[in-house]
């Protein structure tokens, strides 16, 4: 009957060692979304790239302003490079808060580990060192043996709360590239969606005869004007689904630290970004 007594004891103990329901809810809702937005960002600002050496080219084409030794603009591969892969580091800390709740297996636990790890590392401003970034992957690392569920809450809490200034500042970094008025990636769009708007006007212009090339100036303009309305679109909303993220980053702190309820329904942020991927695939012809 002791023995008994003593297992149900030592059982109870540990249980209460792992996330709550409301910990594990906030932890999976959040992590979700931040892989959605992440996987976004990556996509679409290889996208914007795409379709600036394609604008460019026609502006050329029409014997417009672009320069030839400059059809990606201001998308020059290894700028492009470094504002993707913070995005990647947003999806893969997203990637591994879910392993971590999910129970996955240690192989897949600790692929997410070291992704997050190296995407991280390369993002300038962080406030984790590569000291910190070792500690916390040594947290996923060592887990093993007995009591699996206490070891991945322990990791699971220390990640995101020493993670936090540094995911912040993935969104800020992110939020600052799709704001349509500075000089960032989606204005660089912008920019050379206009260029190729007025070059075509001139060229309809000057070629309102010739029907073929009359033809080539009308898809010229079209894709400035489709690539205009992407601008508008992908700002607001990515903007708003970002600093949206950024409030459910302190709740989700604030629920592993004091169990409170997650306020901030980030299913709809990571439905949001996937709706409006999908949208701006008929602006990339994709």
């Amino acid at each position: 009957m002791i023995k008994k007594i003593t297992v149900l004891t030592l059982s109870l103990i540990i249980s209460g060692c792992g996330l709550s329901v409301t910990q594990r809810e906030a932890a999976t809702r959040f992590a979700s979304a931040s892989t959605s937005v992440g996987d976004f960002s990556a996509k679409e600002f290889a996208a914007m790239r795409d379709v600036t050496i394609q604008m460019n080219t026609k502006d050329i084409a029409l014997g417009g302003k672009a320069k030839i030794n400059d059809l990606d603009g201001a998308f020059d591969v290894d700028d492009v490079a470094i504002r993707i892969n913070a995005a990647i580091a947003l999806s893969a800390y997203g990637d591994l808060l879910l392993a971590l709740v999910d129970d996955r297996q240690s192989r897949d636990l600790r692929n997410a580990t070291m992704q997050f790890e190296d995407s991280l590392r390369g993002v300038s401003g962080r406030t984790l060192s590569d000291a910190d970034l070792d500690n916390l992957g040594a947290l996923v690392y060592n887990i093993g043996g007995f009591f699996l569920e206490q070891q991945r809450a322990k990791a699971l809490k220390q990640i995101v709360l020493r993670s936090k200034t540094d995911v912040d500042h993935l969104c800020d970094l992110l939020i600052q590239d799709f704001n349509p008025t500075g000089l960032n990636l989606l204005h660089a769009v912008d920019n050379t969606s206009k260029r190729l708007k007025v070059d075509a006007d001139m060229a309809l212009a000057a070629h309102k005869d010739n029907p073929k090339s009359k033809l080539f100036a009308i898809q010229a303009y079209r894709l400035a004007d489709s690539q205009r309305t992407r601008v508008k679109k992908t700002g607001a909303q990515a903007i708003a689904v970002l600093t949206a993220l950024k409030s459910a980053n302190a709740e989700l702190v604030n629920a592993l630290e004091n169990n409170s309820e997650f306020l901030v329904d980030t299913r709809l942020l990571g439905v949001k970004m996937k709706n409006l991927g999908l949208a701006l695939k008929v602006f990339s012809g994709s």
